[in-house]
């Protein structure tokens, strides 16, 4: 079994404390089998979840967990999660995300391949970015992109794509 130390995953959550503990419980063995790190951004406009956590962070060292002061929408929580992330490779995650037992096997040979975009989730919807593209231009982007970008979790990417394309995060 390979580990994935070199991988975070981020989970996004609002105001859903049921979905984030019950995701939670299903990804923590794989984090502990697999060595990934996990990073929880609430952006709720409560401290249910963050009652949760005070329990669970206190179990599992591998997992950290951050409350924003004030909601600051998906897109700027997206955001944060990238810079957060210090491994090569960021996952970033819904909390109502449920995951196969063999997912972590199955992208660790597409981490090894310094793979910069990879993108995940359904049959068929697998592409592997290894050159450079320039984000820049956001109708080339979507062209290129938005059928395999349709879901949050659809992509892991790479610390390298995030730092060359810093300006658009």
């Amino acid at each position: 079994m390979k580990k994935l130390s070199n991988l975070t995953v981020v989970i996004l959550t609002y105001n859903r404390p049921l979905q984030i503990a019950k995701l939670i419980f299903e990804i923590i063995n794989f984090s502990i089998i697999y060595r990934f790190k996990i990073i929880i951004l609430d952006d709720s406009t409560n401290n249910e979840i963050k009652n949760y956590f005070k329990i669970i962070k206190k179990l599992k060292k591998n997992l950290k967990y951050y409350k924003n002061k004030i909601n600051i929408g998906h897109d700027e929580n997206y955001a944060k999660a990238l810079k957060l992330s210090k491994t090569n490779y960021t996952w970033i995650i819904g909390d109502s995300t449920r995951i196969s037992k063999n997912f972590f096997n199955k992208i660790s040979s597409y981490l090894d391949n310094k793979n910069d975009l990879i993108i995940i989730g359904a049959l068929n919807r697998n592409y592997f970015l290894k050159k450079k593209f320039n984000f820049f231009n956001k109708n080339e982007t979507l062209e290129k992109f938005s059928w395999y970008l349709s879901l949050l979790g659809s992509s892991i990417l790479s610390k390298n794509i995030v730092k060359n394309n810093n300006k658009i995060i």
